[in-house]
């Protein structure tokens, strides 16, 4: 497995179980998420109020 495939497992993994640490630990500072549902993109400090669990 490549370091970019281990990366994104990491990010997959943690929304996968719904596991903030995991998520934010598989995220750089400038993660943008756009969410066509929400109004505004969902960014790293938004990410966890953002998860449902």
């Amino acid at each position: 497995m490549t370091p970019r495939e281990a990366h994104h497992a990491r990010y997959i993994d943690g929304w996968d179980h719904m596991d903030s640490e995991r998520l934010l630990a598989s995220i750089t500072d400038d993660f943008c998420f756009d969410d066509p549902t929400d109004p505004e993109p969902v960014t790293k400090d938004t990410l966890v109020a953002y998860m449902p669990v």
